[in-house]
């Protein structure tokens, strides 16, 4: 395991799921975090699959898993296939914890998205009782684990920033013609993928509210069912200046379309933790966000790098909205990027990286 071995301490050895590098993901958060992890001298083993047999070897230091209700979610397979699933990861993590193997888990969210069913909320359940570390990214989220699982071992290892992903993005002009928006007409975006807790729909109503000219670009995977996609596209083809890019979007088309925004607008209905946010300050804008603990936390009172507003309320974003776009636009752009860099990965990952070296195969649950 993690010894010493002739003065030298040997490299902690972790099994993940899901491993970006085998996987591409949308959001290229896990390759930062294991990559700067790599520079503590954690190293990737492989990815975490549910079969006997490899975590018996000793070569495996810790299993590290991310949003695995992906593992049992599928809702078009047949609730028996559903729960074999759920009893496998079970089952795997019993082995881990019978081979000294730590098994991590980041709580990424308190309960999926879209809610939770019935089996959902008992693998999350499962997962608390399994796992021998907890991982979330801010204080309100480890308050909230510990309120769920008082005895539980929990750790703050902070959402980094997104240096060196982005390209320059290209002339805004260009970008603004492109897709039909008026280049003096201030810009907001809201940007990653499209589903119902982002509260597109209330962002929609109270902009169409806005006292002067504002333009709103919507862009990403759809992830909403039908029937609310369909009323989204009417609601934006409403508004005088609107655009919704239904895709995926590169690293590329990112950087170009938060280049073009004044600000991004994240009307979330609820959140434990934001890619967005820190996407954001990573390419020199503030935020327009729901008035939420995380949010809350992460803007603490610095109105140059973001705004609040009570979510449900149109006259509490409109106002947010026009407070934001007063502060000039160069003193929002400094503020961001002094958020961002408070937010290396190198510094992030740190406590994780200490646990992780310090671990010798003791058990940390709490009879």
């Amino acid at each position: 395991m993690l010894n010493e071995e002739r003065g030298t301490r040997a490299p902690a050895r972790l099994l993940v799921w899901p491993n970006p590098f085998r996987t591409k993901q949308e959001n290229p958060y896990l390759e930062l975090l294991y990559s700067a992890l790599s520079e503590h001298g954690i190293r990737l083993s492989g990815e975490l699959e549910l079969r006997p047999g490899e975590l018996g070897d000793g070569e495996i230091d810790a299993t590290h898993i991310h949003w695995p209700e992906h593992l049992w979610l599928d809702r078009n397979a047949p609730l028996k296939t559903r729960l074999r699933r759920l009893a496998r990861l079970v089952w795997v993590l019993r082995q881990a914890r019978r081979h000294r193997v730590c098994r991590i888990w980041t709580v990424h969210n308190l309960q999926r998205h879209e809610g939770n069913d019935w089996l959902d909320s008992l693998g999350f359940r499962m997962m608390y009782r399994e796992s021998d570390l907890l991982l979330c990214h801010d204080e309100t989220a480890y308050d909230a684990i510990k309120r769920l699982v008082p005895k539980s071992h929990v750790l703050i290892v902070p959402h980094g920033n997104y240096d060196g992903v982005f390209p320059n993005p290209r002339p805004r002009a260009r970008i603004l013609d492109e897709l039909g928006l008026d280049r003096r007409t201030p810009t907001l975006g809201c940007l990653g993928a499209i589903r119902s807790y982002k509260g597109l729909d209330f962002a929609c109503r109270a902009l169409e509210g806005y006292p002067s000219p504002i333009q709103l670009i919507v862009a990403g995977t759809p992830k909403l069912p039908r029937d609310e996609l369909q009323s989204l596209r009417r609601q934006m083809r409403q508004m005088p200046r609107a655009v919704l890019i239904e895709k995926e979007l590169s690293h590329a088309e990112f950087a170009d379309i938060v280049s073009v925004c004044d600000a991004v607008l994240l009307p979330y209905r609820k959140i434990t933790g934001s890619g967005s946010l820190l996407a954001a300050w990573t390419l020199g804008k503030g935020v327009i966000a729901s008035d939420l603990p995380f949010f809350r936390g992460m803007v603490a009172e610095d109105r140059a790098c973001g705004e609040l507003f009570r979510f449900g309320e149109a006259d509490s974003l409109r106002r947010a909205v026009e407070a934001h776009l007063q502060i000039p636009a160069i003193e929002r752009q400094r503020a961001a990027l002094r958020k961002a860099r408070a937010y290396q990965w190198s510094r992030c990952v740190e406590p994780l990286a200490d646990f992780l070296r310090s671990w010798k195969g003791r058990e940390w649950r709490e009879a």
